[in-house]
């Protein structure tokens, strides 16, 4: 895949066009059904006795399951229709339970012929070592080890016998300390599909996608997109609309307003914030962008704090950049003198006067309340006492009388 999942999704003005995609597992903790979710992606999930309810997919993954729950007559009537179909199938395998995909492949259609699980690994890491280049490994060299989950006990599966009617292993299985254990990934180009293994990909009661390498992880979604039919394979396609990008800024100042939001007014779910830009000295604060689907002329909103919020239309054109930009204005409250000040003894008075004047370019409400500054007293022996200090000093000593 060029474009990645994750930077298709995150990329504003185009969506993930997939094939249709099964996945057969009793996901353990849901992990794989959170790691499809949150990268946008549908795949509808079934357990092995509803294999007859798994047809019309472009590719299905067989993840963890339990031996006891797959049916050798019901497996062999699943590789049929996904050959008839032309559905791709991607088996995955971990060190645990036995029912997972090459392990079912295995005991049911015997080829592989074994496939091997341990579970120890203490130190050690869980690696890919390429063994022949393919599309699955794209940017790997024959010798290059792949790690798969850094940092965790290497557990690991692996199979043996994996030959015939077009069938290879293009990477074998191993440990950082133990060296190559057996066979890690094969494929097989069929006459009507495509068959993908991959020994250490599936999920357990502890572990699944969240822990895989970056690397490990690219190459499960090479193996998801080679082995899915070419007409139907994943594609990062522009949808319709338009960027629209601007500035918002203080009416008053000209100054750029960061953290201000754009939204467009016919289609409130799209908005935006603007920001500094510190690493570009030609263009100043408050910038924003943000795509639309809606072109043509439409209204956008820019709002922030307690500034008057501004409506503008926007003729966006679309597959273009249509640049608006919003000045908001706000009241700018001057006070002139900057403050006044009065000496006034007990029970006098005295008058100050000042100005409050609105130089901005909205209105401005001005509240003025008292607030109690306190006094000071003129003791006996010409000393001084705030009230401050009256309040909080113990007062008079008890006495018994």
């Amino acid at each position: 895949m060029t474009v990645s999942v994750d930077q298709c999704q995150s990329a504003p003005g185009y969506q993930l066009d997939q094939p249709a995609i099964a996945m057969v597992t009793t996901d353990p903790g849901g992990q794989f059904a959170d790691y499809f979710d949150g990268r946008g992606i549908t795949v509808d999930f079934f357990s092995a006795s509803q294999l007859d309810q798994v047809t019309g997919y472009d590719v299905v993954l067989w993840g963890y399951q339990s031996a006891t729950a797959v049916d050798g007559d019901e497996f062999l009537a699943f590789l049929d229709r996904t050959d008839t179909e032309g559905s791709g199938v991607v088996f995955l395998d971990h060190a645990f339970t036995t029912g997972n995909g090459i392990k079912s492949l295995s005991t049911h259609a015997g080829n592989p012929t074994s496939v091997t699980t341990n579970t120890g690994g203490t130190g050690q890491e869980n690696l890919y070592e390429v063994t022949q280049e393919h599309p699955i490994l794209d940017g790997f060299a024959v010798g290059d080890q792949i790690v798969h989950e850094p940092g965790l006990t290497a557990w690991v599966a692996w199979f043996d016998g994996y030959e015939g009617e077009g069938r290879q292993v293009i990477a074998d299985l191993g440990r950082t300390g133990d060296g190559i254990l057996g066979s890690g990934i094969g494929v097989q180009e069929r006459a009507n599909n495509r068959h993908v293994l991959m020994s250490i990909h599936s999920s357990s009661a502890t572990r699944g996608p969240s822990d895989w390498s970056s690397d490990s992880e690219q190459i499960f979604w090479n193996a998801v997109d080679w082995a899915t039919p070419g007409s139907a394979s994943f594609e990062c396609v522009p949808v319709d609309g338009g960027l629209v990008a601007g500035f918002v800024r203080d009416r008053n100042t000209g100054d750029g307003i960061n953290g201000a939001t754009v939204t467009s007014v016919d289609s409130s779910g799209e908005s935006t914030t603007t920001f500094a830009t510190p690493e570009d000295a030609q263009r100043g604060d408050g910038f924003y962008w943000m795509f639309s689907s809606l072109t043509g002329r439409h209204r956008f909103t820019a709002s922030a704090g307690s500034y008057t919020e501004l409506t503008r239309p926007v003729v966006v054109e679309p597959d273009w950049t249509t640049q608006r930009s919003f000045q908001l204005a706000a009241g700018r409250l001057d006070v002139a003198p900057g403050g006044v000040q009065a000496d006034v003894a007990l029970g006098g008075s005295a008058q100050r006067s000042f100005t409050v004047s609105n130089t901005g370019t909205a209105a401005a409400e001005v509240e003025l309340s008292e607030r109690d500054g306190g006094f000071t007293i003129l003791r006996a022996d010409e000393s001084t006492i705030s009230g401050q200090e009256i309040l909080a000093s113990p007062g008079a000593p008890e006495r018994q009388v």
